[in-house]
């Protein structure tokens, strides 16, 4: 919930920078060498377009990361739950906290794996890398 807003405003900031930007003619530079002129604005472009890129895998994390094993029991049977447990709880959870969880499709899969996470994962790590340019 905070991530998203503050990678916008921070993507607002640098295009209107890249905007403003965009006739000041300085030296690129190249395996530590001068290379050809660009715009500030143009190499402020490129900043733009990876945090629109990073916003685009955060959000394509974000299905799975809202998919729960809840109801799975221990092991992903479901045993001793009833039926409509995982589905009602996670409703209840989406509406409590208006974030879209649902039950995952497969508990077993749910429990023992953490696919989502890494997944999530690579994606702040793909901005914070991003970020450090």
């Amino acid at each position: 919930h905070r991530v998203l807003p503050a990678l916008k405003a921070l993507r607002g900031t640098l295009a209107a920078k890249s905007a403003a930007f965009y006739d000041i003619v300085k030296i690129g530079r190249t395996h530590l060498q001068d290379a050809t002129p660009l715009t500030l604005g143009q190499e402020i472009s490129g900043y733009v377009a990876q945090l629109d890129l990073a916003e685009q895998q955060i959000r394509a994390t974000l299905a799975g990361l809202h998919q729960l094993a809840i109801g799975g029991t221990a092991v992903g049977t479901g045993l001793n739950a009833h039926p409509q447990f995982s589905a009602k709880v996670s409703a209840e959870l989406a509406h409590d906290t208006g974030s879209a969880f649902v039950s995952a499709p497969n508990k077993f899969q749910a429990l023992a794996s953490h696919e989502a996470l890494l997944f999530a994962h690579g994606a702040l790590k793909t901005l914070a890398a991003g970020l450090m340019k």
